[in-house]
Protein backbone atom coordinates (compact mmCIF):
# COMPACT_ATOMS: atom_id res chain seq x y z
CA UNK A 1 0.00 0.00 0.00
CA UNK A 2 1.07 3.48 -0.89
CA UNK A 3 2.92 5.37 2.46
CA UNK A 4 0.90 7.32 5.01
CA UNK A 5 1.29 10.90 4.89
CA UNK A 6 2.71 12.03 8.35
CA UNK A 7 3.29 15.13 9.49
CA UNK A 8 6.22 17.23 9.46
CA UNK A 9 4.90 20.48 10.30
CA UNK A 10 5.30 22.16 13.61
CA UNK A 11 2.49 24.30 15.46
CA UNK A 12 1.94 28.21 13.46
CA UNK A 13 4.41 30.84 14.98
CA UNK A 14 1.49 33.16 15.84
CA UNK A 15 0.60 32.35 19.88
CA UNK A 16 -2.67 32.87 19.39
CA UNK A 17 -4.31 31.93 22.54
CA UNK A 18 -6.75 28.62 21.79
CA UNK A 19 -10.14 29.39 23.64
CA UNK A 20 -12.25 26.45 25.43
CA UNK A 21 -14.17 26.35 22.44
CA UNK A 22 -11.00 25.18 19.98
CA UNK A 23 -10.01 22.19 21.64
CA UNK A 24 -9.77 18.51 21.08
CA UNK A 25 -12.31 15.84 22.96
CA UNK A 26 -9.32 13.76 23.98
CA UNK A 27 -11.62 11.92 26.72
CA UNK A 28 -13.72 10.68 23.95
CA UNK A 29 -11.01 8.38 22.18
CA UNK A 30 -7.38 7.86 22.36
CA UNK A 31 -5.39 10.50 20.12
CA UNK A 32 -3.45 9.08 17.20
CA UNK A 33 -0.66 11.56 15.99
CA UNK A 34 -0.04 9.42 12.94
CA UNK A 35 -2.45 7.63 11.03
CA UNK A 36 -6.04 8.44 12.51
CA UNK A 37 -8.87 9.53 10.89
CA UNK A 38 -11.23 12.33 12.41
CA UNK A 39 -14.78 11.93 12.01
CA UNK A 40 -16.44 15.43 12.89
CA UNK A 41 -19.42 15.23 15.34
CA UNK A 42 -22.58 15.85 14.14
CA UNK A 43 -23.93 17.30 17.32
CA UNK A 44 -22.26 19.89 19.55
CA UNK A 45 -20.02 18.22 22.61
CA UNK A 46 -20.17 19.25 26.30
CA UNK A 47 -17.24 21.07 26.93
CA UNK A 48 -16.50 19.57 30.04
CA UNK A 49 -15.42 16.55 28.00
CA UNK A 50 -12.87 19.11 26.29
CA UNK A 51 -9.15 18.87 27.35
CA UNK A 52 -6.14 20.98 26.01
CA UNK A 53 -5.17 20.67 22.15
CA UNK A 54 -1.24 19.39 22.13
CA UNK A 55 -0.23 21.29 18.92
CA UNK A 56 2.83 19.04 18.61
CA UNK A 57 0.30 16.02 17.91
CA UNK A 58 -1.22 17.43 14.33
CA UNK A 59 -1.08 15.27 11.70
CA UNK A 60 -2.21 15.71 7.98
CA UNK A 61 -3.77 13.21 5.03
CA UNK A 62 -2.42 14.54 1.29
CA UNK A 63 -6.15 15.76 0.39
CA UNK A 64 -5.64 18.67 3.67
CA UNK A 65 -2.82 20.24 2.58
CA UNK A 66 -3.05 23.63 -0.45
CA UNK A 67 -1.64 22.27 -3.66
CA UNK A 68 2.13 23.67 -4.04
CA UNK A 69 1.78 25.31 -0.59
CA UNK A 70 3.47 23.69 2.33
CA UNK A 71 4.51 25.45 5.22
CA UNK A 72 6.83 24.27 7.67
CA UNK A 73 5.69 26.84 10.05
CA UNK A 74 1.90 25.80 10.22
CA UNK A 75 -0.15 22.96 11.55
CA UNK A 76 -2.08 20.70 9.80
CA UNK A 77 -5.23 19.08 9.97
CA UNK A 78 -8.01 17.13 8.13
CA UNK A 79 -10.48 19.15 6.56
CA UNK A 80 -13.53 17.06 6.43
CA UNK A 81 -16.08 16.91 4.18
CA UNK A 82 -18.70 18.80 5.75
CA UNK A 83 -16.68 21.51 5.52
CA UNK A 84 -17.22 21.60 1.73
CA UNK A 85 -18.89 25.27 2.12
CA UNK A 86 -16.44 26.92 3.43
CA UNK A 87 -14.59 29.19 1.20
CA UNK A 88 -12.91 32.40 2.75
CA UNK A 89 -9.59 33.69 3.35
CA UNK A 90 -10.69 34.58 7.16
CA UNK A 91 -11.21 32.67 10.00
CA UNK A 92 -15.04 30.71 9.94
CA UNK A 93 -16.83 28.19 12.27
CA UNK A 94 -18.91 25.61 10.08
CA UNK A 95 -20.91 24.99 13.22
CA UNK A 96 -22.83 21.63 10.77
CA UNK A 97 -19.30 20.28 11.38
CA UNK A 98 -18.63 21.30 14.38
CA UNK A 99 -15.52 22.25 13.25
CA UNK A 100 -13.36 25.49 13.08
CA UNK A 101 -10.50 26.71 10.14
CA UNK A 102 -8.17 29.24 9.27
CA UNK A 103 -7.34 30.02 5.68
CA UNK A 104 -8.59 29.43 2.23
CA UNK A 105 -10.44 26.12 0.44
CA UNK A 106 -11.08 25.47 -2.29
CA UNK A 107 -12.28 21.93 -4.31
CA UNK A 108 -8.94 20.86 -6.16
CA UNK A 109 -9.49 18.06 -8.40
CA UNK A 110 -7.61 14.99 -7.11
CA UNK A 111 -4.96 14.75 -10.54
CA UNK A 112 -3.93 18.33 -9.59
CA UNK A 113 -3.62 17.07 -5.83
CA UNK A 114 -1.34 14.45 -7.06
CA UNK A 115 0.60 16.63 -9.33
CA UNK A 116 2.18 18.77 -6.51
CA UNK A 117 2.62 16.15 -4.17
CA UNK A 118 6.28 15.81 -2.41
CA UNK A 119 8.27 12.91 -2.56
CA UNK A 120 7.81 11.95 1.14
CA UNK A 121 3.39 12.03 0.08
CA UNK A 122 3.82 9.05 -2.42
CA UNK A 123 1.26 8.31 -4.46
CA UNK A 124 0.19 5.99 -6.86
CA UNK A 125 -1.51 5.75 -10.80
CA UNK A 126 -3.52 3.16 -10.77
CA UNK A 127 -5.69 1.48 -13.24
CA UNK A 128 -6.42 2.95 -17.17
CA UNK A 129 -9.00 4.60 -14.95
CA UNK A 130 -6.98 6.79 -13.33
CA UNK A 131 -7.55 6.18 -10.01
CA UNK A 132 -5.39 7.75 -7.61
CA UNK A 133 -4.38 6.16 -4.26
CA UNK A 134 -3.88 9.03 -1.66
CA UNK A 135 -3.32 8.32 1.83
CA UNK A 136 -5.12 4.46 1.65
CA UNK A 137 -7.81 6.06 0.50
CA UNK A 138 -8.72 5.71 -3.79
CA UNK A 139 -9.97 8.86 -5.76
CA UNK A 140 -10.92 9.30 -8.88
CA UNK A 141 -8.71 11.50 -11.52
CA UNK A 142 -11.57 13.99 -11.72
CA UNK A 143 -13.08 13.63 -8.08
CA UNK A 144 -12.42 16.91 -6.52
CA UNK A 145 -11.38 17.35 -2.93
CA UNK A 146 -11.38 20.09 -0.66
CA UNK A 147 -8.05 21.35 0.17
CA UNK A 148 -7.00 23.73 2.91
CA UNK A 149 -4.16 26.03 2.97
CA UNK A 150 -3.14 27.45 7.02
CA UNK A 151 -4.82 25.07 8.85
CA UNK A 152 -4.64 25.92 12.60
CA UNK A 153 -7.11 23.58 14.97
CA UNK A 154 -10.52 21.75 14.69
CA UNK A 155 -13.06 21.55 17.35
CA UNK A 156 -15.37 19.15 18.92
CA UNK A 157 -14.25 15.49 17.42
CA UNK A 158 -16.73 13.28 18.67
CA UNK A 159 -14.24 10.18 17.61
CA UNK A 160 -10.73 9.53 17.15
CA UNK A 161 -10.03 6.04 16.03
CA UNK A 162 -7.44 3.97 17.84
CA UNK A 163 -3.74 2.73 16.46
CA UNK A 164 -4.24 -0.67 16.88
CA UNK A 165 -7.51 -0.14 15.03
CA UNK A 166 -5.94 1.19 12.07
CA UNK A 167 -3.67 -1.15 12.09
CA UNK A 168 -5.58 -3.72 11.89
CA UNK A 169 -7.51 -2.78 9.13
CA UNK A 170 -3.99 -2.21 7.08
CA UNK A 171 -2.89 -5.92 8.33
CA UNK A 172 -6.01 -7.06 6.23
CA UNK A 173 -5.34 -5.23 3.22
CA UNK A 174 -1.65 -6.08 3.40
CA UNK A 175 -2.88 -9.70 3.38
CA UNK A 176 -5.12 -9.47 0.39
CA UNK A 177 -2.45 -7.69 -1.88
CA UNK A 178 -0.10 -10.10 -1.02
CA UNK A 179 -2.62 -12.71 -1.90
CA UNK A 180 -3.49 -11.42 -5.05
CA UNK A 181 0.09 -10.49 -6.06
CA UNK A 182 0.77 -14.29 -5.29
CA UNK A 183 -1.77 -15.52 -7.53
CA UNK A 184 -1.09 -13.33 -9.94
CA UNK A 185 3.14 -14.68 -9.86
CA UNK A 186 2.01 -18.09 -10.08
CA UNK A 187 0.14 -17.86 -12.95
CA UNK A 188 3.24 -16.05 -14.92
CA UNK A 189 5.56 -18.19 -13.52
CA UNK A 190 3.91 -21.56 -14.20
CA UNK A 191 3.57 -20.85 -18.12
CA UNK A 192 7.53 -19.77 -18.38
CA UNK A 193 8.58 -22.71 -16.54
CA UNK A 194 6.56 -24.87 -18.96
CA UNK A 195 8.45 -23.02 -21.83
CA UNK A 196 12.02 -22.99 -20.71
CA UNK A 197 11.47 -26.63 -19.73
CA UNK A 198 10.09 -27.60 -23.20
CA UNK A 199 13.30 -24.91 -24.83
CA UNK A 200 16.27 -27.23 -22.22
CA UNK A 201 14.60 -30.72 -23.49
CA UNK A 202 15.10 -30.04 -26.92
CA UNK A 203 18.71 -28.73 -26.58
CA UNK A 204 19.55 -31.79 -24.51
CA UNK A 205 22.37 -34.05 -26.39
CA UNK A 206 22.44 -38.03 -26.00
CA UNK A 207 24.14 -38.02 -22.90
CA UNK A 208 21.79 -35.71 -20.88
CA UNK A 209 23.77 -32.31 -21.03
CA UNK A 210 22.56 -29.64 -22.44
CA UNK A 211 24.84 -26.84 -24.84
CA UNK A 212 22.36 -24.39 -25.07
CA UNK A 213 22.32 -20.87 -22.86
CA UNK A 214 19.80 -19.32 -21.03
CA UNK A 215 19.88 -15.57 -21.97
CA UNK A 216 18.84 -14.31 -18.25
CA UNK A 217 15.53 -12.23 -18.60
CA UNK A 218 15.28 -8.43 -17.94
CA UNK A 219 14.02 -7.75 -14.25
CA UNK A 220 10.56 -6.98 -13.88
CA UNK A 221 10.05 -3.47 -15.17
CA UNK A 222 6.94 -1.93 -13.21
CA UNK A 223 9.25 -0.64 -10.63
CA UNK A 224 11.42 1.23 -13.25
CA UNK A 225 7.54 2.20 -15.37
CA UNK A 226 6.87 3.67 -11.51
CA UNK A 227 10.25 5.22 -10.74
CA UNK A 228 10.58 6.54 -14.78
CA UNK A 229 6.67 8.19 -14.65
CA UNK A 230 7.41 9.60 -11.25
CA UNK A 231 10.25 11.62 -12.54
CA UNK A 232 9.05 13.13 -15.27
CA UNK A 233 5.66 14.05 -13.39
CA UNK A 234 7.76 16.30 -10.82
CA UNK A 235 9.62 17.78 -13.71
CA UNK A 236 6.46 18.92 -14.59
CA UNK A 237 6.89 17.85 -18.23
CA UNK A 238 3.64 15.68 -18.11
CA UNK A 239 0.53 15.77 -16.21
CA UNK A 240 -0.55 12.35 -14.12
CA UNK A 241 -3.52 12.20 -16.15
CA UNK A 242 -2.32 11.92 -19.60
CA UNK A 243 0.62 9.99 -18.21
CA UNK A 244 -1.18 7.74 -16.76
CA UNK A 245 -3.39 7.62 -19.82
CA UNK A 246 -2.33 4.02 -21.58
CA UNK A 247 -3.87 4.96 -25.48
CA UNK A 248 -1.39 8.53 -24.69
CA UNK A 249 2.30 8.86 -26.89
CA UNK A 250 3.34 9.97 -23.32
CA UNK A 251 2.23 6.69 -21.89
CA UNK A 252 3.92 4.66 -24.74
CA UNK A 253 7.18 6.51 -24.07
CA UNK A 254 7.07 5.60 -20.25
CA UNK A 255 6.75 2.65 -20.92
CA UNK A 256 9.28 2.10 -23.57
CA UNK A 257 11.97 4.54 -21.15
CA UNK A 258 11.33 1.94 -18.88
CA UNK A 259 12.68 -1.05 -20.76
CA UNK A 260 15.35 1.10 -22.35
CA UNK A 261 18.90 0.42 -20.28
CA UNK A 262 20.09 4.06 -21.14
CA UNK A 263 16.86 5.63 -20.08
CA UNK A 264 17.47 3.99 -16.97
CA UNK A 265 20.92 5.16 -16.49
CA UNK A 266 19.77 8.27 -16.87
CA UNK A 267 17.48 8.11 -14.05
CA UNK A 268 19.87 6.42 -11.67
CA UNK A 269 22.29 9.57 -12.41
CA UNK A 270 19.23 11.80 -11.93
CA UNK A 271 20.26 13.45 -15.03
CA UNK A 272 18.30 16.42 -17.06
CA UNK A 273 19.46 14.33 -20.43
CA UNK A 274 16.30 11.84 -19.38
CA UNK A 275 13.81 14.36 -20.36
CA UNK A 276 15.00 14.88 -23.50
CA UNK A 277 15.51 11.76 -24.45
CA UNK A 278 11.58 11.65 -23.01
CA UNK A 279 10.63 14.25 -25.32
CA UNK A 280 12.26 12.76 -28.27
CA UNK A 281 10.43 9.39 -27.83
CA UNK A 282 7.03 11.22 -27.52
CA UNK A 283 7.75 13.21 -30.55
CA UNK A 284 8.14 9.45 -31.74
CA UNK A 285 4.90 8.07 -30.72
CA UNK A 286 2.95 11.32 -31.36
CA UNK A 287 4.19 11.50 -35.50
CA UNK A 288 3.12 7.52 -35.67
CA UNK A 289 6.96 6.80 -35.36
CA UNK A 290 6.23 2.73 -36.21
CA UNK A 291 4.73 3.99 -39.40
CA UNK A 292 7.77 5.31 -40.36
CA UNK A 293 8.82 5.06 -43.67
CA UNK A 294 12.58 4.86 -42.53
CA UNK A 295 14.58 5.58 -39.38
CA UNK A 296 11.84 3.98 -36.95
CA UNK A 297 12.07 1.28 -34.57
CA UNK A 298 10.02 -0.82 -37.04
CA UNK A 299 12.74 -0.11 -40.50
CA UNK A 300 15.48 -2.31 -38.92
CA UNK A 301 16.09 -4.05 -42.26
CA UNK A 302 16.01 -0.44 -43.76
CA UNK A 303 19.14 1.67 -43.66
CA UNK A 304 18.97 4.91 -41.61
CA UNK A 305 19.75 7.95 -43.96
CA UNK A 306 23.05 7.10 -45.43
CA UNK A 307 23.38 4.40 -42.52
CA UNK A 308 25.73 6.85 -40.79
CA UNK A 309 22.56 7.37 -38.25
CA UNK A 310 20.76 5.37 -35.41
CA UNK A 311 17.25 4.90 -35.49
CA UNK A 312 14.80 6.39 -33.28
CA UNK A 313 14.48 4.76 -29.70
CA UNK A 314 17.90 2.47 -30.51
CA UNK A 315 19.56 1.73 -27.29
CA UNK A 316 22.48 4.72 -28.96
CA UNK A 317 22.50 8.32 -27.45
CA UNK A 318 19.54 10.30 -28.56
CA UNK A 319 22.39 12.38 -29.69
CA UNK A 320 22.48 9.46 -32.59
CA UNK A 321 19.35 9.13 -33.49
CA UNK A 322 18.78 9.95 -37.52
CA UNK A 323 18.43 14.13 -37.90
CA UNK A 324 19.10 14.79 -34.20
CA UNK A 325 22.65 16.92 -33.37
CA UNK A 326 23.81 17.59 -30.07
CA UNK A 327 26.99 19.95 -28.46
CA UNK A 328 28.11 17.93 -25.93
CA UNK A 329 25.21 15.63 -24.12
CA UNK A 330 22.51 18.59 -25.13
CA UNK A 331 20.27 18.70 -28.28
CA UNK A 332 20.68 21.65 -30.31
CA UNK A 333 19.05 20.57 -33.49
CA UNK A 334 16.46 18.47 -34.88
CA UNK A 335 16.48 18.33 -39.18
CA UNK A 336 14.21 16.09 -41.03
CA UNK A 337 13.90 16.69 -44.30
CA UNK A 338 13.25 12.79 -45.56
CA UNK A 339 10.49 11.68 -46.77
CA UNK A 340 9.48 9.89 -42.94
CA UNK A 341 5.92 10.11 -43.39
CA UNK A 342 5.45 11.93 -39.80
CA UNK A 343 1.94 11.53 -39.51
CA UNK A 344 0.55 13.27 -35.71
CA UNK A 345 0.83 16.53 -34.11
CA UNK A 346 3.22 17.82 -32.01
CA UNK A 347 3.26 16.93 -28.18
CA UNK A 348 3.55 19.88 -25.69
CA UNK A 349 6.91 17.65 -24.21
CA UNK A 350 8.35 19.38 -27.36
CA UNK A 351 9.51 21.99 -24.25
CA UNK A 352 11.58 20.19 -22.74
CA UNK A 353 14.11 21.00 -25.75
CA UNK A 354 14.47 24.16 -24.71
CA UNK A 355 18.64 24.33 -25.64
CA UNK A 356 17.57 23.60 -29.70
CA UNK A 357 19.01 26.13 -31.52
CA UNK A 358 17.49 24.37 -35.25
CA UNK A 359 14.01 22.83 -35.44
CA UNK A 360 13.63 22.06 -39.03
CA UNK A 361 10.97 19.17 -40.23
CA UNK A 362 9.83 19.60 -43.11
CA UNK A 363 7.89 17.56 -45.83
CA UNK A 364 6.02 15.82 -43.30
CA UNK A 365 2.73 15.35 -42.44
CA UNK A 366 2.41 17.38 -38.84
CA UNK A 367 -1.07 18.93 -38.13
CA UNK A 368 -2.71 20.88 -35.76
CA UNK A 369 -1.35 24.13 -34.08
CA UNK A 370 2.10 25.14 -33.24
CA UNK A 371 1.46 25.13 -29.26
CA UNK A 372 2.30 28.55 -27.04
CA UNK A 373 2.91 25.69 -24.25
CA UNK A 374 6.20 24.72 -26.03
CA UNK A 375 7.28 27.27 -28.49
CA UNK A 376 7.44 29.65 -26.03
CA UNK A 377 10.38 27.46 -23.95
CA UNK A 378 12.78 27.74 -27.13
CA UNK A 379 13.91 30.73 -26.15
CA UNK A 380 17.56 30.02 -28.08
CA UNK A 381 16.08 28.86 -31.59
CA UNK A 382 17.95 30.16 -34.61
CA UNK A 383 16.09 28.43 -37.37
CA UNK A 384 12.43 27.41 -37.20
CA UNK A 385 11.49 25.53 -40.63
CA UNK A 386 8.21 23.58 -40.51
CA UNK A 387 7.14 24.57 -44.26
CA UNK A 388 5.10 21.76 -46.32
CA UNK A 389 3.49 20.04 -43.47
CA UNK A 390 -0.12 20.32 -42.45
CA UNK A 391 0.15 22.88 -39.75
CA UNK A 392 -3.10 25.07 -39.13
CA UNK A 393 -4.41 27.56 -36.63
CA UNK A 394 -2.96 31.08 -36.07
CA UNK A 395 0.34 31.96 -35.21
CA UNK A 396 0.65 31.61 -31.93
CA UNK A 397 1.98 34.71 -29.81
CA UNK A 398 4.78 33.18 -28.19
CA UNK A 399 6.34 33.29 -31.67
CA UNK A 400 6.91 36.70 -31.82
CA UNK A 401 8.97 36.44 -28.54
CA UNK A 402 12.11 34.34 -29.44
CA UNK A 403 14.96 37.34 -29.45
CA UNK A 404 17.40 35.12 -31.59
CA UNK A 405 15.53 33.53 -34.47
CA UNK A 406 16.67 34.46 -37.78
CA UNK A 407 15.09 32.05 -40.21
CA UNK A 408 11.04 31.35 -39.66
CA UNK A 409 9.97 29.37 -42.73
CA UNK A 410 6.32 27.57 -42.66
CA UNK A 411 5.17 28.04 -46.09
CA UNK A 412 2.87 25.40 -47.41
CA UNK A 413 0.76 25.05 -44.82
CA UNK A 414 -3.02 25.73 -44.06
CA UNK A 415 -1.93 28.76 -41.10
CA UNK A 416 -4.64 31.57 -41.19
CA UNK A 417 -5.49 34.49 -38.84
CA UNK A 418 -3.95 37.69 -39.14
CA UNK A 419 -0.15 38.58 -39.08
CA UNK A 420 0.35 40.35 -35.40
CA UNK A 421 2.24 43.65 -35.26
CA UNK A 422 4.31 41.69 -32.73
CA UNK A 423 6.08 40.56 -35.63
CA UNK A 424 8.52 43.79 -35.48
CA UNK A 425 9.70 42.16 -32.02
CA UNK A 426 11.14 39.59 -34.35
CA UNK A 427 14.73 41.72 -34.66
CA UNK A 428 17.09 38.82 -35.81
CA UNK A 429 15.02 38.18 -38.41
CA UNK A 430 16.75 37.51 -42.22
CA UNK A 431 14.54 35.30 -43.87
CA UNK A 432 10.31 35.21 -43.42
CA UNK A 433 8.58 32.35 -45.22
CA UNK A 434 4.46 32.32 -44.83
CA UNK A 435 3.90 31.53 -48.79
CA UNK A 436 0.86 29.62 -49.82
CA UNK A 437 -0.93 29.30 -46.08
CA UNK A 438 -4.48 30.73 -45.52
CA UNK A 439 -3.06 34.50 -43.70
CA UNK A 440 -5.48 37.60 -44.17
CA UNK A 441 -5.82 40.92 -43.04
CA UNK A 442 -2.69 43.59 -44.14
CA UNK A 443 0.85 43.89 -43.33
CA UNK A 444 1.58 45.50 -39.81
CA UNK A 445 3.15 48.77 -40.05
CA UNK A 446 5.46 47.28 -37.68
CA UNK A 447 7.11 45.51 -39.86
CA UNK A 448 9.48 47.94 -40.31
CA UNK A 449 10.86 46.81 -36.80
CA UNK A 450 12.87 44.16 -38.98
CA UNK A 451 15.95 45.63 -39.79
CA UNK A 452 17.70 43.33 -40.92
CA UNK A 453 15.04 41.35 -43.22
CA UNK A 454 16.22 39.79 -46.31
CA UNK A 455 13.80 37.03 -47.71
CA UNK A 456 10.25 38.66 -47.88
CA UNK A 457 7.59 35.84 -48.84
CA UNK A 458 3.94 36.07 -48.37
CA UNK A 459 2.89 34.95 -51.52
CA UNK A 460 -0.73 33.16 -52.50
CA UNK A 461 -2.51 33.76 -49.23
CA UNK A 462 -5.24 36.34 -48.60
CA UNK A 463 -3.60 39.47 -47.40
CA UNK A 464 -5.34 42.89 -48.26
CA UNK A 465 -4.77 46.54 -48.27
CA UNK A 466 -1.99 48.77 -49.16
CA UNK A 467 1.69 47.94 -49.12
CA UNK A 468 2.76 50.01 -46.03
CA UNK A 469 5.16 52.71 -45.93
CA UNK A 470 7.03 51.03 -43.36
CA UNK A 471 8.27 48.14 -45.44
CA UNK A 472 10.35 50.50 -47.88
CA UNK A 473 12.56 51.13 -44.76
CA UNK A 474 13.80 47.62 -45.10
CA UNK A 475 16.73 48.17 -47.07
CA UNK A 476 18.29 44.88 -46.75
CA UNK A 477 15.34 43.30 -49.13
CA UNK A 478 16.88 41.12 -51.48
CA UNK A 479 13.42 39.24 -52.62
CA UNK A 480 10.47 40.07 -52.31
CA UNK A 481 7.28 38.19 -53.05
CA UNK A 482 3.39 39.25 -52.66
CA UNK A 483 1.57 37.98 -55.33
CA UNK A 484 -1.53 36.14 -55.60
CA UNK A 485 -3.11 38.13 -52.56
CA UNK A 486 -5.66 41.29 -52.76
CA UNK A 487 -3.20 44.37 -52.72
CA UNK A 488 -4.62 47.48 -53.73
CA UNK A 489 -3.06 50.54 -54.21
CA UNK A 490 0.25 51.90 -56.50
CA UNK A 491 3.86 51.63 -55.80
CA UNK A 492 5.31 54.86 -54.47
CA UNK A 493 8.80 56.66 -55.13
CA UNK A 494 10.07 54.62 -52.04
CA UNK A 495 10.91 51.83 -53.78
CA UNK A 496 14.23 53.31 -54.80
CA UNK A 497 15.23 52.89 -51.00
CA UNK A 498 15.39 49.22 -52.05
CA UNK A 499 18.90 49.34 -53.36
CA UNK A 500 19.75 45.61 -52.64
CA UNK A 501 16.53 44.39 -54.71
CA UNK A 502 17.26 41.59 -57.07
CA UNK A 503 14.10 40.09 -57.60
CA UNK A 504 10.66 41.32 -56.45
CA UNK A 505 7.36 39.52 -57.49
CA UNK A 506 3.48 41.41 -57.51
CA UNK A 507 1.55 39.22 -59.89
CA UNK A 508 -2.25 38.82 -59.75
CA UNK A 509 -3.18 41.52 -57.02
CA UNK A 510 -5.69 44.66 -57.43
CA UNK A 511 -2.61 47.25 -57.33
CA UNK A 512 -3.05 50.49 -59.59
CA UNK A 513 -0.87 53.18 -60.83
CA UNK A 514 2.02 54.08 -63.12
CA UNK A 515 4.53 51.72 -62.94
CA UNK A 516 7.55 54.07 -61.03
CA UNK A 517 10.59 54.29 -62.83
CA UNK A 518 12.52 54.57 -59.57
CA UNK A 519 13.19 50.95 -59.97
CA UNK A 520 15.68 52.02 -62.57
CA UNK A 521 17.83 53.17 -59.62
CA UNK A 522 18.19 49.37 -58.15
CA UNK A 523 21.38 48.22 -60.22
CA UNK A 524 20.89 44.99 -59.02
CA UNK A 525 17.43 44.29 -60.16
CA UNK A 526 16.89 40.73 -62.26
CA UNK A 527 13.24 40.13 -62.09
CA UNK A 528 9.94 42.28 -61.98
CA UNK A 529 6.54 40.69 -62.13
CA UNK A 530 3.73 43.55 -62.54
CA UNK A 531 1.35 40.82 -64.40
CA UNK A 532 -2.13 40.63 -63.58
CA UNK A 533 -2.86 43.92 -61.68
CA UNK A 534 -4.49 47.37 -63.00
CA UNK A 535 -1.25 49.07 -63.55
CA UNK A 536 -1.61 51.60 -66.06
CA UNK A 537 0.63 53.98 -69.14
CA UNK A 538 3.81 53.49 -70.25
CA UNK A 539 6.77 50.98 -69.43
CA UNK A 540 9.49 54.11 -68.24
CA UNK A 541 12.29 53.95 -70.82
CA UNK A 542 15.11 54.11 -68.08
CA UNK A 543 13.41 50.27 -67.23
CA UNK A 544 14.08 49.41 -70.59
CA UNK A 545 17.76 50.61 -70.31
CA UNK A 546 18.32 48.25 -67.69
CA UNK A 547 17.13 45.25 -69.87
CA UNK A 548 20.52 45.27 -71.25
CA UNK A 549 22.60 44.98 -68.00
CA UNK A 550 21.29 43.19 -64.85
CA UNK A 551 17.27 43.35 -65.31
CA UNK A 552 16.72 39.47 -67.04
CA UNK A 553 13.05 39.52 -66.71
CA UNK A 554 10.15 42.10 -66.87
CA UNK A 555 6.96 41.04 -66.94
CA UNK A 556 3.60 43.47 -67.04
CA UNK A 557 0.10 42.93 -68.64
CA UNK A 558 1.23 44.63 -72.45
CA UNK A 559 -0.82 41.74 -74.59
CA UNK A 560 -3.14 42.60 -77.21
CA UNK A 561 -5.46 43.07 -77.75
CA UNK A 562 -6.03 46.13 -74.57
CA UNK A 563 -2.78 46.09 -72.60
CA UNK A 564 -3.55 48.32 -69.42
CA UNK A 565 0.64 49.07 -69.93
CA UNK A 566 2.68 49.63 -72.80
CA UNK A 567 5.40 47.95 -73.69
CA UNK A 568 7.61 47.23 -76.38
CA UNK A 569 8.60 43.77 -77.30
CA UNK A 570 12.26 44.90 -76.53
CA UNK A 571 11.41 46.26 -73.35
CA UNK A 572 9.56 43.32 -71.74
CA UNK A 573 10.44 39.74 -71.44
CA UNK A 574 6.60 38.39 -71.39
CA UNK A 575 3.39 40.15 -72.05
CA UNK A 576 0.19 39.11 -70.41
Amino acid sequence: PPPTATSIFSSPNDSSEITESDKLAKSRGQSNTRTGRVAASQSRGSDDDVDDVDESEAYITPASVKAGSYKPDVKYLPVTAEAAEINSKDTKSYDSSKASYRGSYEQVPVADVCANMVSSQVYEIGTSQDMYVIDGETFRADEKVLMGETVEYALDVQEIIPDEVIEEKEKRTIFKKSSLIAVIIIFICIPVSVAVGVSVSKNKDPTGFSDSVITPTLAPTGANFGNVTNYIIRSGATLPSIAGNTSSPQNEALRWMSQDNLSIQYLANNSQTLLQRYALATLYFSTNGDGWTQCGRKNFKSPCLDGSQSMWLSSDSECNWAGISCNGSEIIMISIAEPFIMDGQFPPEMGQLNTLTELSIVNQRIRGQISDSWISKMKNLVVLRLYENLLSGSLPVSIYNLPLLENLSLRDNKISGNLSSSVGELRSLTSLYLSNNSLTGSIPASISGISGLVDFYFANNNFDGTIPVGMYALLELQYIDLSMNRFSGSLPSYVQQWTKLKEIYLQDNSMTGPVPYEFSFLKLLELIDLSENDFSGTMPELICEMRQETLHELIADCGSPNPSVLCELSCCSSCK
